[in-house]
Order: C-alpha cells, then sequence, then structure tokens
C-alpha cells in the first residue's frame, strides 16, 4: 500500500506542477526577472554617460600682444547661460596679464558649441587694446583647450590679426 501512497503523490505533484497556475506563476517570475536586467541595464547606460558641467574655471595664454616665444597668462571662465538643443551659449569672461606692457586686459565674449568639440565665439575688449575679436575652439579633452582668435586693434577687417590661445579648464 505505501508503494501506492508514493506513486499517487508523485503524479499528484506531477499533475500540479503541470497545470497553468504553476507555469503562469514561473512566466510571471521569469518576466520580472527580465524587467529587473533591462533596468539594470539602462541604469548602467545612464551612469556611463558623463555628467555635463555647465560652468567652467581656468587658466588660458594667448599669444596676443606676446614678443617672442613668450605667452601672456590669463584666467578664464565660462558661464552657460542655456543649451537649445544640446548645444550650449556660453558667457566667457577672460583676463591676461600683458607682461611687456605690464598691463591687464579683459575679453567678454558669447561662444556656442557647433559640434561636440568644437566651439565658435565673438566678443569685445573691456581695456581699450582691441575692438573685436573672432574667435574657434577645439576642446582637446574635457579639461583643455585650443583656438585660433582673429583680434582687431583697429582699422578694418582686414587689419585683424591671428593669435592662437590654449589653456586648461575644471568644470563646476
Amino acid at each position: 500500500m505505501s508503494k501506492k501512497i508514493m506513486l499517487t503523490a508523485v503524479l499528484s505533484l506531477l499533475i500540479i506542477s503541470l497545470l497553468p497556475g504553476g507555469t503562469l506563476q514561473a512566466e510571471d517570475d521569469m518576466e520580472e526577472r527580465l524587467e529587473l536586467i533591462e533596468a539594470s541595464r539602462r541604469l548602467e547606460q545612464e551612469e556611463a554617460i558623463p555628467t555635463y558641467h555647465g560652468n567652467h574655471f581656468g587658466v588660458a595664454f594667448t599669444s596676443f600682444s606676446a614678443t617672442d616665444i613668450i605667452l601672456n597668462p590669463g584666467l578664464r571662465l565660462e558661464n552657460e547661460l542655456m543649451a537649445p538643443a544640446g548645444r550650449p551659449l556660453r558667457l566667457v569672461s577672460e583676463l591676461y596679464y600683458m607682461r611687456q606692457a605690464e598691463d591687464i586686459m579683459g575679453f567678454l565674449s558669447l561662444s556656442f558649441l557647433p559640434h561636440e568639440r568644437i566651439y565658435l565665439g565673438a566678443g569685445g575688449e573691456l581695456t581699450g587694446r582691441a575692438d573685436y575679436h573672432l574667435f574657434v575652439g577645439l576642446n582637446l579633452t574635457d579639461n583643455l583647450f585650443l583656438e585660433a582668435r582673429g583680434i582687431n586693434e583697429g582699422g578694418s577687417f582686414s587689419d585683424t590679426d591671428i593669435h592662437v590661445g590654449t589653456g586648461f579648464k575644471f568644470g563646476f
């Protein structure tokens, strides 16, 4: 008789596990696990995207009003005003020490990034050394930049001289 009871118990367990309720629970568990895996993947992708810092502060160097190989040192502050379509528009403030003249000069400019690493800008010089400047720059890394500036010290557009600038900056 015990063999009959044992056989009945095994068959009962087999039938219960094959009933739709058991498979539905297993399907629900599997579906929940897949949703958790997908959510985990999305979270990893979001964490892999670097956080953009709209403001930067750094040290810059320019060949403007420099003689020989010496570059004039300065400070640079970039404040993000807005980012339409993910392309930042920034207010750039710069202050340089002109070694040869033992004086300072400053630029106030607007710049925007039409590409992830390339930026364009224009602005004015604040101390009267130049009328305006136009520049194109390349962010070599998130912290290093290189740019070419057309600085007009008066006269026509053809009197604009090209100068190099470089530096490093930190986001905040």
